[in-house]
């Protein structure tokens, strides 16, 4: 008996039953990568894929735009305050609106000044908004006394004595703009040890909400009457003024 050719054999047979093996698991296989190159096929996962780009694209800019926008609609920022307002008259100038400047700690606040030639002062007081739709206390109005006044401008100041700033307010009737200027005095007393040794200047503009709400329009040409049924229409000062407060005087409404 021929064993080596036998074994042989043997071996070839099983080689044969490998290959065969192989190609039975390889042709289902060859089958879906078939189904899966058709161009209908192909076109779904491209489908599918876009789909996929423009639904991350379109959530990542929903998550920024809310954030942007939570940012500008929440905070002492929210709080939505009077344009400027000016008005004049031979014997009263009135101006209110938001003072704005370098170093301002809440930039979003009212302020009012109105100023009476008669009584040679302009009386002043501010509100701020603090916080979360939070605003702070309205205080008495301060008085400041009149140096100047002409058909061009009215000119008024506080000297501060016992403070470590004294205060110019100067009214543009022409133009409708105030400067309101701080400057420092008594910075050799001990009181004024920490106060900064700089002059600073401020204006009267829009509030940022109604620059918001009501685009960047101008609101100089006022018509309201800010004396109206005897109440003053005050406007706002600086935070570290030490101005007098207003003594009780008769005061004449808008006819």
């Amino acid at each position: 008996m021929d064993w080596a050719g036998e074994i042989e054999h043997s071996g070839e047979f099983e080689e044969r039953r490998k290959r065969r093996r192989r190609a039975d698991q390889a042709e289902p296989a060859k089958r879906i990568t078939a189904e899966y190159a058709t161009p209908a096929l192909r076109a779904r996962w491209v489908l599918l894929l876009v789909g996929l780009v423009i639904g991350f694209i379109g959530g990542a800019s929903s998550i920024i735009y809310l954030q942007m926008s939570g940012a500008k609609d929440t905070g002492e920022m929210s709080i939505v305050f009077a344009p400027k307002n000016y008005y004049d008259t031979e014997q009263m100038v009135a101006v209110s609106g938001t003072l704005t400047g370098p170093g301002m700690a809440y930039p979003n606040n009212t302020y009012s000044i109105a100023c009476y030639q008669e009584m040679k002062e302009c009386w002043m007081t501010y509100v701020d908004a603090i916080g979360a739709q939070q605003i702070g206390r309205m205080d008495a109005p301060s008085a400041y006394d009149i140096r100047s006044w002409t058909r061009n401008e009215v000119v008024a100041g506080y000297d501060a004595p016992y403070g470590c700033f004294k205060t110019t307010i100067t009214i543009a009737r022409s133009t409708k703009e105030v400067l309101w200027v701080k400057e420092p005095v008594n910075q050799t007393k001990p009181f004024c040890k920490d106060a900064k040794n700089e002059i600073r200047k401020f204006s009267i503009k829009d509030s940022p909400g109604s620059n918001r709400t009501l685009g960047r329009r101008q609101h100089a040409n006022g018509t309201s009457c800010p004396l109206k049924h005897s109440k003053l229409l005050v406007a706002e000062v600086g935070h570290q003024h030490q101005a007098r407060r207003v003594r009780n005087r008769k005061r004449q409404p808008c006819r």
